[in-house]
């Protein structure tokens, strides 16, 4: 209002010389005009001024178009994030680990983070908490440059990590009130499983292998599941994180039946890899009524975008994931219970199970971290059959 009192001001002398030179109607019409343009930047400046207050919490690093979001990779921004602040105090090590410089350059320059996500956050605020520990751990500097790729390494920065992004997440809650993050009841398991790339790259977790080591993680833990929420933002569904292009799904939620046919919930210009991950979910979801009987409910939620999703996994009461560096931080962040595969390396799952995890407990790690059997699958083919 004050805007448009200030509008006001400056063209009032102006609207009057011209109200005394032309005809009554000329009049009329040029004040009606004048009094809703100074309305109409009112409006506008109001709307500004509240797109100003938020710009001191996120400060505009550049708004990346649509069509570039596909490339924005969570999972490698939070790579880059800690291994930066690692490398601070760290540098002629960094410069000594093979491949690391370079693959951080790439990943902090190469990778797009529009204004207003977490990527883009993270990279405003280093990690609040990294300890001497954390920098000086062996097996950080003895492991391959995806640090987070090994529960060695996880378990020296696990705390630091953890407690990091937690003061990281909270406070990119506060300036993004507008985000869809849902309350689970303490019943539901939130459910990411990796596909897409890994039908083309190499070989993804065997579904009915993952479906039954969630039954036996609920029966050794007592856990009571009733719900499966699976993330089906393209996450699972293309060779790349979040894709919003013609090839994602279509951004809703429904609740899977054995009647449900997930291809029909994807986009014209359906590729292989979509139909083999959508048929590999499939698999899945009967799997899981097969061992949780079929009162359980089962929900695919297609309707979060890379940020949302990740803030569900970081929330969920139960959290069952699959490898990659985007749900495995996700579960690292976690302090609810989750799962994740014992893979000898959580960048790919055909190397197999770690023996230094037998027995499925990560107690050592975190409380109510729990490991399963890494199976890759052996006989399908890039379109799922």
């Amino acid at each position: 209002m004050a805007a448009v009192l200030v509008l006001l001001g400056i063209l009032l002398p102006t609207v009057l010389k011209a109200v005394v030179s032309r005809s009554g109607r000329q009049q009329v019409r040029l004040a009606i005009l004048t009094i809703l343009g100074g309305l109409a930047l009112g409006w506008i400046g109001g709307h500004l001024k509240v797109l100003m207050a938020y710009e001191p919490a996120l400060p505009d690093t550049g708004c990346i178009p649509d069509k570039v979001l596909r490339h924005y990779r969570l999972g490698n921004l939070l790579h880059a994030w800690w291994s930066t602040e690692i490398c601070r105090e760290a540098s002629t090590r960094c410069e000594q680990k093979e491949g690391l410089t370079d693959l951080l350059r790439s990943e902090l320059t190469g990778i797009a983070a529009p204004r207003c996500t977490l990527g883009s956050f993270l990279r405003l605020n280093p990690p609040p908490i990294v300890s001497a520990g954390s920098r000086a751990s062996a097996a950080y500097w003895q492991k391959p440059v995806w640090w987070w790729e090994s529960y060695e390494v996880w378990k020296d920065i696990h705390k630091d990590f953890q407690q990091s992004m937690q003061s990281i997440v909270q406070r990119y809650l506060e300036v993004t009130p507008a985000l869809r993050v849902p309350y689970y009841h303490n019943t539901t398991c939130v459910v990411h499983y990796r596909l897409g790339d890994m039908l083309w790259d190499s070989r993804p977790i065997d579904p009915l292998v993952m479906a039954k080591s969630a039954s036996l993680w609920a029966t050794e833990n007592g856990l009571r599941i009733t719900t499966f929420v699976i993330l089906c933002s393209g996450n699972i569904l293309h060779n790349v994180v979040h894709d919003y292009d013609q090839f994602a799904l279509t951004g809703r939620e429904v609740e899977w039946t054995e009647g449900t046919k997930l291809e029909s919930w994807l986009k014209w210009g359906i590729d292989h890899r979509l139909k083999g991950s959508a048929r590999i979910i499939d698999s899945f979801c009967r799997a899981l009524k097969q061992h949780f009987g079929r009162e359980v409910r089962i929900r695919l939620d297609g309707s979060g975008s890379a940020d949302e999703d990740f803030l569900k996994m970081v929330t969920a009461p139960m959290l069952l994931t699959a490898h990659g560096s985007y749900a495995i931080t996700a579960a690292a962040v976690s302090t609810g219970l989750r799962a994740t595969p014992n893979c000898r390396n959580l960048a790919n799952p055909e190397g197999g199970s770690r023996q230094a995890l037998k027995g499925h407990t990560m107690a050592e790690l975190a409380p109510g971290w729990w490991a399963y059997d890494c199976v890759a699958m052996v006989n399908y083919t890039v379109d799922g059959s």
